[in-house]
């Protein structure tokens, strides 16, 4: 099967089917997140001296893990099926930057959440 028949399955998916695909996913790639498990218990440990071991990090390494498995179905389908997506804000975001000198530069600012490449893809369409 070739890497893009394999995508084309994921991009078919129906969107009802996308949480139960995401905790399937969950469920297949935990054994080879180890590092990554380790990685996210450390930081709540600074960060919120909690230890790995309590019930806020176990929560926590299940939605992080998970979330990156929502991100990538989304990246996907998005990739392959743009036009079943709309990105909300467009119009107001290419309004405002179509106001701003064209000797301007942008800084975005987003919040550390979702998928990066599509908020790459949002702005660079926004900006045109």
């Amino acid at each position: 099967m070739s890497p893009k028949t394999f995508l084309s399955l994921f991009a078919a998916i129906p969107l009802v089917l996308v949480g139960p695909l995401v905790r399937l996913l969950y469920v297949l790639y935990y054994p080879f997140t180890s590092k990554d498990r380790r990685i996210i218990k450390s930081n709540i440990q600074r960060v919120y001296n909690l230890p790995p071991r309590s019930s806020f990090a176990r929560d926590f390494v299940r939605q992080n893990l998970m979330s990156q498995a929502r991100i990538m179905i989304d990246t996907i389908r998005f990739a392959m099926r743009p036009g079943d997506y709309e990105i909300a804000g467009m119009d107001e975001a290419r309004e405002k930057f179509a106001s701003l000198p064209k000797e301007s530069g942008v800084v975005i600012i987003a919040a550390h959440i979702g998928s990066w490449d599509l908020a790459g893809y949002a702005a660079g369409t926004a900006l045109g």
